[in-house]
């Protein structure tokens, strides 16, 4: 059987609209707990992330300190360099977890589909709406 253009387009138009206009907004509750799931998730990369920031770069800070009178200087300027280079890498990857970790944690706003953060966490729960976009976020504000 064919299938006409017009039935189709319309068709997904109508998804669309659902999608759209589907209640998906949530409660004050699941707001907060939402945002405690993130702040105990974020606390935890926070210090897992810092100690071990802490633990390979301050070796790698005393061992440079210690090289400084011993070697030449091009010496250590290459260990100087391969160390900053380390310690760059490690926060690179730090800074990577905490944003994925920001990301699958944190409510989002069912119309802009942007993160609400501890940050916004006030003006969210007084207004009711999106920090982004305005846009009425609770059931039964």
């Amino acid at each position: 059987m064919p299938v006409d253009e017009n039935t189709v387009s319309q068709a997904v138009d109508c998804n669309l609209v659902e999608d759209i206009c589907s209640d998906t907004r949530m409660t004050r509750s699941e707001f907060i707990a939402q945002l405690d799931s993130l702040k105990l998730h974020g606390f935890r990369v926070l210090w897992v992330g810092g100690l071990s920031f802490m633990l390979i770069t301050w070796p790698l800070a005393f061992h440079s300190f210690a090289l400084a009178g011993r070697q030449s200087r091009r010496a250590s300027l290459a260990f100087n360099s391969i160390a900053f280079g380390i310690a760059v890498l490690t926060f690179g990857c730090f800074y990577l977890v905490l944003r994925r970790t920001i990301a699958k944690y944190s409510p989002a706003c069912s119309s802009c589909g942007r993160k609400i953060t501890w940050r916004e966490k006030n003006k969210v729960l007084n207004s009711g709406q999106c920090p982004h976009c305005n846009v009425e976020i609770f059931d039964g504000v």
